[in-house]
């Protein structure tokens, strides 16, 4: 998806601390859920963007912790879960 590729190579990105030093030793896992009633291109693509520069800037700073992801695992919740 181009606005996930848009965001991790913007200048905004370039500039959280780490990222661009360690470009070389780390992967990204990126995953999209699109709904299927979503009609607004424009607003699917700037979503994406943010969402995924949020996420870079996160996960640089090294958030959410361990102890954060475990403290919050059962507040999660998702609508096809079912309960």
């Amino acid at each position: 998806m181009s606005s996930i590729i848009s965001s991790v190579c913007s200048a905004d990105s370039r500039r959280i601390q780490g990222a661009a030093d360690k470009a070389e030793d780390l992967v990204i896992v990126c995953g999209v859920f699109i709904h299927w009633e979503a009609a607004d291109d424009k607003k699917i693509y700037d979503y994406n963007y943010q969402a995924t520069k949020e996420a870079l800037k996160c996960a640089m700073a090294g958030k959410p912790t361990i102890d954060e992801i475990i403290a919050g695992k059962d507040k999660a919740a998702h609508p096809f879960r079912g309960f």
